[in-house]
């Protein structure tokens, strides 16, 4: 993911947001990180090639289901990001980075 400066960060980060918006219309949250979804449709949103590296990292690392909605909604926002349309498997590498390093994670373990 690029940089920039706070103006251009503020507008990529506005437009992920609208795209958000819409892909959950008519729910009550409508960002990746609120919305309520099941892993498996989150899963649905990523290329066939990232939900099978998913997986594949959830049986080796022994992740938590709810781990993987985690990593699933951030890939998204990743995606998001980029203005890419589906989450593929760069973008689930780098949210797995994020969640297995403790980045964010608040205390959690994974």
């Amino acid at each position: 993911m690029r940089g920039g400066s706070s103006a251009e960060v503020r507008r990529r980060v506005g437009a992920c947001r609208a795209v958000q918006e819409g892909r959950y219309a008519g729910r009550v949250s409508r960002t990746n990180g609120t919305v309520r979804l099941w892993t498996t449709e989150l899963l649905r949103e990523l290329t066939p090639e990232a939900a099978t590296f998913l997986a594949r990292a959830a049986e080796r690392l022994s992740l938590s289901g709810r781990t993987v909605g985690k990593a699933c909604r951030v890939a998204r926002t990743i995606a998001d990001l980029a203005s890419e349309r589906r989450a593929g498997l760069p973008h689930v590498a780098e949210a797995l980075q994020y969640r297995l390093s403790g980045f964010g994670a608040s205390g959690e373990s994974t």
